[in-house]
């Protein structure tokens, strides 16, 4: 991996980056945002101490990254991993493997659980530096991650007029999917909720509105009624959604 200066890209390490830590041992959880804090001094730093609460946070919580032990009690971070990449189908975060494990064959079996990168313990600074800039210097520069446009053209046979009827049909079913989450989100019934993002989904992964269809799959995967998540997972329905209607009506206008 190339070498990064300390204070390259500067601007990236002001950014306010989330970043979610899975560790069980204490002591390592505290070097581990030590190492964090320094290098990215504005960061808003989570903690889970095993693979199912590393899960729900990132549900919760929707990480812009996760530093991600391998052995951890009730789920470990392979399991972990694998949930997140197969499970709730979120092929976008990047989750770096944070482990003592130097044996044959266990990078292999971190990339194959669907991790992106591997840091061996005790973890340095410099190759903590060298992670995050990889893995988070072009978050949210590329419009694909809210919208492709690609995936809209095909689906509409790049037939101008119909593209525009389909894109101002889509604003609206959007739209009136929110109204309808806070009305099943009143009633508290889950069935209603998990059918709602299930119909939305459709929707945005038809027309390539890829964080919309990453928070449905979320909302999908929910087992219970827990009103915390559900309301983070709604504020994030709900930014992303602002974010899309804006790229898509400045589309319209444009086009």
């Amino acid at each position: 991996m190339e070498k990064l200066e300390a204070n390259s890209n500067l601007n990236f390490f002001q950014e306010k980056i989330k970043i979610l830590i899975a560790e069980d041992n204490e002591l390592n959880m505290r070097l581990t945002k030590q190492l964090v804090n320094k290098v990215l001094p504005n960061s808003l730093l989570y903690e889970a101490y095993n693979g199912e609460e590393a899960i729900k946070r990132m549900i919760e919580l929707a990480p812009d990254l996760i530093l991600m032990d391998v052995q951890m009690p009730i789920m470990d971070g392979l399991q972990a991993t694998h949930f997140i990449r197969e499970e709730i189908k979120d092929d976008q975060i990047p989750i770096i493997a944070v482990t003592s494990c130097n044996n044959e064959g266990d990078k292999e079996k971190c990339l194959e659980a669907g991790m992106n990168g591997f840091i061996n313990k005790p973890v340095s600074e410099g190759i903590l530096r060298e992670a995050l800039m990889k893995w988070l210097s072009n978050k949210g520069k590329d419009i694909k991650v809210h919208v492709d446009f690609n995936i809209i053209h095909i689906y509409t046979l790049e037939d101008k007029e119909f593209e525009k009827v389909f894109i101002s049909l889509l604003i609206k079913s959007i739209n009136e999917a929110l109204q309808d989450f806070h009305s099943h989100i009143i009633q508290k019934d889950l069935v209603a909720i998990k059918a709602s993002a299930h119909k939305l989904r459709g929707a945005a992964a038809t027309s390539g509105l890829n964080k919309i269809t990453l928070i449905t799959s979320k909302i999908e995967a929910l087992k219970d009624f827990e009103e915390d998540i559900i309301k983070n997972l709604m504020e994030q329905l709900e930014d992303e959604a602002e974010i899309v209607d804006k790229i898509l009506s400045n589309y319209l206008t444009e086009g």
